[in-house]
């Protein structure tokens, strides 16, 4: 059984990750630094409405027979993943679907969703509005 490492659990690696998973023939590894998968495109309504749409990344990994690993991605290469903690050996592909994303209240500064979840934090408990710009789909206007 041909082994797959997919790197990253937003839109792409998730979606990656379960079409493989039906197709049944595959191994499937999923890595990522964050348990929570959150459905940005209504980010500006949810952080309204102080309601999120999230989905647990374990247990959408459990459903579907792949083994979830929490890891800081730290450099690819051909037969290693290496993290903040330790070296992977791989026997299979690796596919980086990795989100770059910037962060909420520093547009200029590349992020994760960890870090635009503690952004999304911050701005509900301010009392203050705040103008966030950018140009992807993490990027909205209170």
């Amino acid at each position: 059984m041909k082994e797959i490492h997919i790197i990253g659990s937003g839109f792409k690696g998730l979606k990656l990750a379960s079409i493989l998973s039906y197709k049944g023939k595959f191994k499937l590894y999923l890595y990522s630094n964050c348990d929570w998968f959150i459905f940005t495109p209504y980010i500006a309504s949810m952080i309204y409405k102080k309601k999120f749409f999230y989905t647990s990344v374990k247990q959408f990994c459990k459903q579907r027979n792949i083994i979830f690993k929490k890891a800081n991605i730290i450099e690819i290469k051909k037969n290693f993943i290496k993290t903040d903690k330790n070296i992977i050996k791989t026997k299979g592909e690796i596919i980086d679907c990795r989100n770059y994303t910037s962060r909420l209240l520093n547009p200029s500064v590349k992020s994760n969703y960890y870090k635009l979840g503690n952004d999304i934090l911050k701005i509900i408990k301010c009392d203050k509005k705040k103008i966030v710009r950018g140009h992807n789909i993490h990027s909205f206007e209170i």
